[in-house]
């Protein structure tokens, strides 16, 4: 695999279930940032002079810019509907178009956390969104975020 720019990176969002799922590119957005993190479990042990810490749980989070273009694209008009009625959805960060061979991606259920309007004189009109992990169950099975490679 050769190295890729932001430009060549897909995002989507899910509009079947987890087990038949129906991936729909998110394609008027700018800039996308997958933040990944893992929290830290404190050690404050006497024996040290050093605070320490630990690996702890794993986080997430996805900042997308979302172009202000109401009523003329149905992913605007989707994602602005998930956000005021706090809707829980699945989405995916790739690199890559999602069904092609080899293609590395992280798939999540998400609410739409943040939704600000920017609106800066010499460049596009957009939502700043933030996509936050939202505990979700099908069929009574927790879906966690997951790292998968297309086969």
């Amino acid at each position: 695999m050769t190295i890729k720019v932001g430009n060549d990176m897909k995002a989507y969002h899910n509009t079947g279930t987890n087990a038949a799922p129906t991936w729909v590119e998110m394609k008027q957005i700018g800039d996308v940032t997958l933040d990944l993190n893992v929290g830290e479990a404190e050690i404050d042990l006497r024996e040290s002079t050093w605070l320490l810490n630990l690996p702890a749980k794993l986080s997430a989070s996805i900042n997308i810019a979302l172009a202000n273009n109401p009523g003329m694209t149905t992913v605007f008009d989707v994602l602005r509907t998930n956000f005021l009625a706090r809707n829980i959805k699945q989405y995916a960060t790739c690199n890559g178009v999602l069904a092609t061979t080899g293609t590395e991606y992280l798939k999540l259920f998400c609410f739409i956390s943040a939704f600000p309007w920017a609106q800066p004189t010499q460049e596009m009109s957009s939502h700043d969104m933030v996509l936050t992990p939202a505990y979700w169950e099908e069929s009574t099975v927790l879906m966690e975020p997951t790292w998968v490679k297309t086969p």
